[in-house]
């Protein structure tokens, strides 16, 4: 029977595990070897590839094995990272953009902003994220909003 504490153990050693020091009560349940640094730096190396969208330079030379299933996860991590990183880098840079944007917020606002794009009054229109929401859940009071830069968004309607 296992005591209340349980059995654990932290170790430090060589790649092969022939020789290590053991941190705690039983065998190594976490072991750290020197080939540790180089497994992070392998997955840093990945996730950098993931992240870049005009190709894999670290696989491409070598840094890393690109067959190895843990660094594609980590690759499919980085991928994902960079297309987020960049919506919101466009969308702060839309937000930001000289002159005045419009957004709205589902098909029933639609029609406002683009009417007021054609009068002149912005220069940019953006649909929400929430705006396909809001038409799946049928809600009748979508609005607009007009952003002059350096001033706080105006509700159109």
């Amino acid at each position: 029977m296992t005591p209340c504490v349980g059995l654990w153990g932290i170790a430090f050693g060589n790649n092969s595990a022939s020789s290590y020091f053991n941190i705690g009560h039983g065998d190594p349940s976490l072991y750290f070897s020197p080939s540790v640094g180089d497994d992070a730096l392998h997955g840093l190396e990945a996730f950098a590839d993931g992240i870049n969208p005009f190709g894999n330079p670290f696989a491409t030379n070598g840094f890393y094995d690109p067959c190895d299933k843990a660094l594609q996860w980590s690759r499919h991590i980085g991928t994902a990272t960079g297309i987020i990183e960049a919506s919101l880098l466009a969308a702060a840079g839309a937000f930001w953009a000289p002159g005045t944007s419009i957004f709205y917020s589902g098909a029933g606002a639609e029609g406002t902003a683009i009417g007021l794009a054609e009068a002149g009054v912005g220069s940019t229109i953006f649909d929400t994220a929430g705006g396909g929401l809001f038409n799946t859940l049928g809600v009748q009071n979508q609005t607009a909003w007009q952003v002059v830069l350096g001033s706080m968004p105006t509700l159109l309607g």
